[in-house]
């Protein structure tokens, strides 16, 4: 699943260039993640750079999101 209108800490714009070790916390509307019939398949949460790099991560918060669906 995939979140194109995300929540941003900083209210900042989106999409966004990011300086060489900037960072930016991005937030998906609760109510819009659980009504996704893809929930269930959700893993981890990853972004993915312009130049195709990607980092993802698993937080217990989102293993729990997952299991309570």
């Amino acid at each position: 699943m995939s979140i194109s209108v995300p929540v941003l800490g900083d209210q900042g714009e989106w999409p966004r260039k990011l300086e060489p070790r900037e960072a930016v916390t991005v937030y998906g509307r609760l109510q819009e993640i659980l009504l996704s019939p893809d929930i269930k398949n959700v893993s981890f949460a990853f972004a993915k750079t312009t130049c195709n790099h990607i980092e993802k991560g698993r937080t217990e918060a989102l293993k729990q999101l997952v299991l309570s669906v």
